[in-house]
């Protein structure tokens, strides 16, 4: 998921990069994941683009995997000078998303724009001012996406980690039971959905956050 990401700003930002010529590697990488995306659908719609595919595409490669296996390492080089002029349209006001390409190789919100967001929520509290909807669903896309992702959370169970992790379910499943999405009995509103009859409409269950919140195995080279 790409919280927050619109096809109007990736059009925008990619105006905004400015590369002179078409034909670059930096260029091209950015219209073959543009062109993954449809006009008239939500961002968030895409959630992976294969490196491999991209890595053939924009060297003009055959599918000898020993062949793509060693153009990775470019790859991996490519897409970090391309998020370095990014995020550098983001400090200069150009890339007010905060688009950047993200692990999956779609169009993300950065870290530094997670931060702002979680930041301004915390300002907000700290004011004592109301914190509106559209505030608290930004935040929470915010930690679904960091949830979610292989590179954020850590490889091992290491000292406190599962503490951590538990208290984190605790508090989701808290927030989830004040809106009304736990089931009165108790029980889990997943157990409700597998128990319903056919034709009922299930009970709303769980947002996919509380689902995803477990140490990942190590992350494939990105």
């Amino acid at each position: 998921m790409a919280a927050m990401i619109t096809i109007e700003g990736i059009g925008n930002v990619l105006s905004s990069l400015g590369y002179l010529h078409e034909n670059t590697l930096k260029s091209r990488l950015l219209v073959l994941v543009r062109n993954s995306y449809d006009n008239n659908t939500d961002a968030s719609a895409i959630e992976d683009i294969d490196r491999d595919d991209l890595i053939r595409s924009l060297w003009g490669l055959g599918s000898d995997p020993e062949t793509v296996k060693n153009k990775r390492r470019s790859f991996s080089s490519l897409k970090s000078s391309v998020n370095k002029d990014l995020r550098d349209l983001y400090k200069n006001g150009r890339n007010p998303e905060g688009i950047t390409l993200g692990p999956h190789n779609i169009f993300a919100l950065s870290n530094e724009a997670k931060d702002r967001i979680l930041e301004n929520l915390s300002n907000t509290i700290k004011s004592s001012e109301t914190a509106n909807l559209d505030k608290i669903t930004n935040v929470l896309e915010v930690v679904n996406e960091l949830l979610s992702d292989p590179n954020v959370l850590p490889d091992d169970r290491g000292t406190g980690t599962q503490d951590k992790l538990d208290q984190l379910k605790s508090i989701l499943k808290s927030v989830s039971s004040t809106v009304g999405i736990a089931a009165p009995d108790g029980s889990s509103a997943r157990e409700q959905n597998d128990s319903a009859l056919p034709g009922q409409v299930p009970r709303a269950s769980y947002p996919p956050l509380l689902e995803t919140i477990e140490p990942p195995e190590n992350a494939e080279e990105a």
